[in-house]
């Protein structure tokens, strides 16, 4: 009987080719989507952002190692099979066993010299080298020497039969290769270190001219932040934060920057105001370390006074913390740090952004002489800013619907107010931190009224809330509230775009940038669209007095 079955033969050629393009295709991919600053990659902003992981461009790259490893030793597996083999560990091992070894004791032999020595780690890496050239890391079996200083082989495998010289000279390379794979992967996965390069950097794209301090003095102060860091470099510290464009930026710019210069890894995530309260309660209540740090309202310097789970930091930074507090600060250059000083005294947050309280309002519209004029026959007063409640609700009603069109506004679309009215955590502060204490609930004072603070709690002599209503000695309901919450609600009806009510802080917060809006009280924030013109100015888009400026708002109802 002939024998006809015919041997289909693999074409390993094509699989190589496959496999190495398969797997490049996927590190340029990996090139092409990593986040980018000023043309260069950034090598340490998350590629996936608010993702379960940290997967900046060097992680990703350490896990397209990996299975590019995995992925070349399947196919090895399939063209040439092993059976294992005893080496130094005097155990059975494969390819893939020695592989994971070879990680595995690399990992430990990091630890181990971190435990002893602490960072940096470049002696743990020194030390691989000498080991790899034993073999011992990878688990491969010590070569024999002869008397003769040279090293035998080992025999080849029947398996390998007529390709021994080849196959034992690809099993060599193949362990050095490896090797050179284990050493690469470890060096992707350490951590950066400080850099006063990378200080320098900074300096120049982010600081320039901005800064009251000379370039060397800048320099200087970068060079204490290098050298304080060093004992810590490696640590990760995580930092959270509601998402708004002031801590966006401290996420995207200042925390990767801090990472570079320092060495210490900042993770700085941007999670809803809510959350932000309810993280921060989980970790005072369960003892779990959530985060390192927070970035909450001064509102809480109650309860982090009362608590005592948040450093105080008056003390701190004069002792335990000297050492790393920076010898230029000075509290006194913060805006609002009687805010974040608590009752005894002490200061338990620093200031990081000011919620300013405004009046916003469009002074080319209410310089102009013919609505000048027409609002003062209509009201029996100058237009101007207003110095109480009822003038702002009468310049409010004179511009809702007026066609402004005769100086190069809206014909139609007008209003004389802004404001949000969507169920939201900003719309309870937006009461209570705006409307009523601007009304006049509570009493006068720095930074709080006592014993009735702006909004509305009544506090004993040892600063415990004790009391909101008016019942118990507060002002949440008294008459000032009232009023103040009254026109919350009728201003939005009356004198708003009726899609106000359907937005929150953020939403609403452009809105007047949009050019027609007249005027908005207790405006928090200052906002413009990206890529927007500027109001009327001077040829180069100056301001002297600015188109729509702003006004501070009096803490005692009236605005100035």
């Amino acid at each position: 009987m002939t024998d006809t079955t015919t041997i289909r033969r693999v074409n390993w050629t094509a699989i190589y080719l496959g496999a190495t393009g398969t797997m490049g295709a996927i590190l340029v991919a990996l090139l092409v989507v990593a986040p980018r600053k000023e043309g260069a990659l950034d090598w340490f902003s998350p590629m996936i952002q608010q993702g379960w992981m940290a997967w900046t461009l060097p992680v990703a790259i350490f896990f397209w190692a990996i299975a590019s490893v995995l992925v070349a030793f399947t196919i090895l597996a399939i063209r040439f099979p092993e059976t294992p083999r005893i080496g130094i560990l005097r155990i059975e091992t494969t390819r893939g066993d020695r592989l994971f070894i070879s990680l595995l004791g690399s990992a430990f032999i990091h630890l181990i010299w971190l435990f002893f020595a602490g960072t940096p780690l470049w002696g743990a890496l020194r030390t691989l080298p000498c080991l790899c050239r034993g073999g011992l890391p990878l688990g491969l079996k010590r070569a024999t020497p002869t008397a003769g200083g040279a090293a035998i082989k080992p025999s080849p495998r029947r398996y390998f039969k007529t390709k021994s010289v080849n196959l034992g000279g690809y099993r060599m390379r193949l362990r050095q290769t490896t090797t050179a794979m284990a050493l690469a992967l470890m060096a992707m996965g350490m951590p950066a270190w400080a850099d006063m390069e990378a200080a320098k950097a900074f300096l120049d794209a982010e600081i320039g001219d901005l800064s009251s301090l000379s370039r060397a003095d800048q320099e200087a102060e970068m060079q204490w932040f290098v050298d304080a860091a060093a004992p810590y470099a490696g640590m990760d510290i995580k930092v959270v934060s509601e998402t708004i464009t002031t801590h966006e930026y401290e996420s995207k710019v200042l925390a990767p920057a801090f990472t570079a210069i320092t060495g210490i890894k900042i993770t700085h995530d941007l999670i809803g105001e809510g959350d932000v309260v309810e993280k921060l309660q989980t970790q005072m209540q369960s003892g779990e370390n959530v985060y390192d740090a927070y970035i909450n309202d001064s509102d809480l310097i109650g309860t982090h006074w009362r608590y005592q789970q948040a450093h105080n930091l008056t003390d701190w930074m004069a002792g335990e913390g000297a050492a790393v507090t920076n010898p230029n600060l000075d509290l006194n250059d913060f805006i609002g740090v009687k805010f974040t000083t608590g009752p005894d005294g002490k200061v338990y947050q620093l200031p990081d952004q000011q919620f300013a309280n405004l009046y916003w309002f469009r002074y080319d519209w209410f310089t102009d002489p013919k609505t000048m004029e027409d609002f003062k026959a209509a009201y029996g007063y100058d237009l101007g800013v207003p110095v109480n409640w009822s003038a702002y609700e009468d310049i409010a009603e004179f511009f809702t619907g007026r066609d402004m069109s005769y100086i190069g506004g809206p014909s139609s679309g007008v209003y004389g107010n802004m404001d949000y009215g969507k169920k939201d955590p900003s719309l309870g502060w937006r009461y209570t931190d705006a409307w009523m204490s601007m009304a006049g609930m509570g009493d006068v004072g720095e930074p709080n009224g006592l014993p009735v603070d702006e909004w509305g709690i009544r506090v004993d002599e040892n600063s415990r809330p004790v009391g909101s209503c008016v019942a118990r000695g507060g002002a949440t309901n008294d008459a000032a509230a009232v009023y103040a919450v009254t026109k919350a609600i009728e201003w939005p009806q009356k004198f708003t775009p009726p899609e106000a009510q359907g937005m929150t802080f953020g939403e609403a917060g452009p809105v007047p940038a949009q050019g027609s809006i007249a005027q908005q009280m207790f405006w928090y924030s200052l906002h413009r669209r990206h890529g927007q013109a500027r109001p009327a100015g001077d040829e180069r888009g100056r301001h002297a007095r600015g188109a729509w400026p702003c006004r501070p708002m009096a803490p005692t109802g009236k605005m100035a």
